[in-house]
């Protein structure tokens, strides 16, 4: 099973945080903020209306994920409320298997505070000292600069784009930018 140590941090502003481990309980949470963050519709390929999750299928993702050691869900636990989460996925097949994608939301009230940081240190901690996982990865809009700049202060480098990937509309388009960071050699 796949976990982390408690990690418990004061950010600058004096709220408590705890990163941990996600819990069943903690579905309608990252539900919420999934859906808070879909409807802001910036930097999410989602659209509102195409948002299938639910608390029960975030259920069945962290019952999932708790089951697996190659793969992890942990949330940010602000004044004992639920702030954001962080997801890494590996793939089934062998010759891939050291490698794995994360994807990460937080509720906007709480972006630009270091809770992000806390949440990229914690998985980055985790997947350094995993036997198997040698190299991590993500896609970002290439609009999002404050995510670019956050993930590249972790030496996340750009390995490619995917030129006019995501369409907001007629004539209106985003490159999509795959960065990645090796973890062990």
């Amino acid at each position: 099973m796949a976990t982390i140590p408690i990690i418990e941090k004061i950010l600058s502003t004096g709220e408590h945080v705890v990163i941990r481990s996600a819990a069943p309980a903690d579905a309608l949470n990252a539900y919420h903020i999934q859906r808070s963050v879909v409807d802001e519709n910036e930097f999410v390929i989602t659209q509102p209306h195409e948002l299938r999750n639910s608390e029960e299928s975030y259920r069945g993702l962290i019952d999932k994920i708790s089951r697996s050691e190659k793969e992890l869900f942990i949330v940010a636990e602000v004044n004992g409320e639920v702030a954001g989460w962080l997801v890494f996925h590996t793939p089934s097949l062998q010759r891939r298997a050291h490698y794995g994608e994360f994807g990460m939301m937080l509720f906007r009230q709480w972006r630009g505070k270091g809770i992000g940081k806390l949440l990229i240190s914690a998985m980055l901690g985790w997947a350094e000292s995993h036997p198997v996982i040698e190299k991590v990865g993500l896609e970002v809009f290439s609009t999002n600069e404050h995510a670019i700049r956050l993930y590249q202060g972790f030496g996340f480098l750009e390995e490619g784009r995917r030129m006019r990937q995501i369409k907001l509309g007629s004539g209106s388009y985003i490159d999509l930018i795959l960065m990645y960071r090796m973890v062990s050699e």
